[in-house]
């Protein structure tokens, strides 16, 4: 997580409030525990692999000695450092890849292990002497393993580009994207064609690729609309006169100066690139009272990003809250950074908010370009694949990553996107995002 410089420098606030246990539960009258809170506390320390045994959880949550009222979730003070260490040896990621390229050591990149806080490095040339090397330059030598791979992430870059040249060529190809772990480039096809594997194979290096199916991409717009949000978070559900029901994802500046709400493209329709119906959009209902804005930008056909901007009217009344719902009072953490691709690490902690499913966090898990995206998009490129749960109207939700600070005695959040759908590749089911630094219409994203 590196504070964005350049365009994405920091202009106002945004706090995201988590669907996660209320900072207010540590200790609760008659020791009893909220099965929600309990759940979800479960899930994230075993998503981090801290000790997550149910007995071992509700002891923390009935207990006062925690850092509970912080993070939203029981963790010990030594945990909370853990995951702060862990935060920084991620933060430094982006500065050793680059001394990595003026060293000229090949590699394929690196992964993170979120259980252990381990970094492994594909290398290429795995003599006794780049061993030695490239651990003398990784900040905490004892958390770099090393794995031997075939192929350095240029040479996969490349080939990717050549296929991506090709792709109104190669009708029945639904997905495609470099596996970092595998040290290969996956091709997601809508059925096991043997003219697409030849036209593929012909291509680039066969070795370098792996085949497999891949489903139609399903954005997760929703019909079902309720509850009245004032003012208007992020979060929070809203709907126009062509989408069932969408979430918002942030506010951004634009070029005019003004601030804008961004939330999912394909919660809009399109005309020509860049021009929407200017659909007007509500919260929560369809009403006069309840208008918010209309469609200002949306771009179509191919993208690197699945995204829209509305213009808010004047008298709609903004917050820079990231709204989440439970059964208890909610969390809210300032967003401080946006995230820059360069600090990207396949394996880290990623998270999104939505008004189905509310907060959930899991893993990114690299890029994958989409083709036949539908809803007025041809190819997508460059989405985001990461493992937390997302459901119809969570479309257009923040995606986001928490960043533990000790200093402060607080949490940070890194603004890393807008959720996007789901696709089934390979028979695993992923969820996608659009990363902010590929939304169109905006210039900074607001920030504190």
């Amino acid at each position: 997580m590196v504070k964005r410089k350049g365009t994405f420098l920091a202009s106002l606030i945004l706090v995201i409030a988590l669907l996660i246990p209320s900072a207010t539960l540590t200790a609760n009258p008659g020791n009893s525990i909220d099965l929600e809170i309990l759940e979800s506390s479960i899930e994230y320390r075993e998503l981090h692999g801290l000790n997550s045994s149910t007995k071992y959880v509700s002891e923390l949550l009935l207990s006062d000695n925690t850092y509970e009222r912080i993070v939203g979730i029981p963790l010990t003070k030594d945990e909370f450092l853990l995951l702060e260490e862990r935060d920084q040896l991620l933060d430094s990621i982006s500065d050793y890849r680059e001394s990595l390229k003026a060293e000229r050591i090949p590699n394929g990149d690196l992964f993170y292990d979120i259980k252990t806080g381990e970094v492994t490095l594909n290398l290429v040339e795995a003599t006794d002497n780049t061993i030695k090397r490239v651990k003398e330059k990784f900040p905490k030598p004892e958390k770099l393993k090393i794995k031997r791979v075939t192929f350095t992430s240029e040479a996969l870059s490349e080939a990717l580009e050549k296929l991506r040249n090709s792709y109104s060529d190669l009708d029945g190809l639904k997905t495609i994207h470099i596996d970092t772990q595998k040290n290969r480039i996956i091709i997601g096809l809508k059925d096991s064609s043997p003219d697409i594997r030849k036209k593929v194979t012909s291509l680039v290096d066969s070795e370098m690729l792996e085949f497999t199916e891949a489903s139609d991409v399903s954005p997760l717009a929703i019909s079902d609309l309720s509850n009245n949000h004032r003012p208007l978070v992020a979060g929070t559900k809203i709907f126009s006169d062509y989408s069932g029901g969408c979430s918002t994802g942030f506010y951004a500046n634009t070029l005019s100066g003004n601030i804008v709400l961004v939330t999912a493209g394909h919660c809009t329709t399109v005309g020509s690139n860049g021009i929407t119906t200017k659909d007007a959009w509500y919260q929560p209902t369809k009403s006069s009272s309840n208008k918010i804005g209309n469609s200002l930008y949306r771009n179509s056909g191919n993208s690197f990003a699945d995204s829209l901007t509305v213009s808010l009217d004047s008298s709609t009344i903004k917050s820079t809250d990231v709204f989440e719902a439970t059964s208890s009072t909610t969390v809210t953490y300032p967003v401080r950074y946006v995230e820059s691709p360069t600090a990207e690490v396949v394996g880290m902690e990623t998270c999104k908010t939505g008004f189905t499913t509310g907060t959930t966090c899991g893993q990114y898990q690299g890029k994958t370009d989409v083709l036949s995206y539908g809803s007025g998009y041809t190819t997508m490129y460059d989405l985001r694949l990461a493992s937390w749960t997302a459901n119809h109207g969570d479309s257009g939700g923040t995606v986001f990553k928490k960043k533990f600070n000790s200093q402060y005695g607080r949490v940070d959040v890194t603004l890393q996107g807008l959720v996007g759908g789901e696709v089934t590749i390979g028979g695993t089911n992923y969820r996608f995002y659009s990363h902010v630094s590929n939304i169109a219409g905006i210039t900074t994203p607001v920030t504190l």
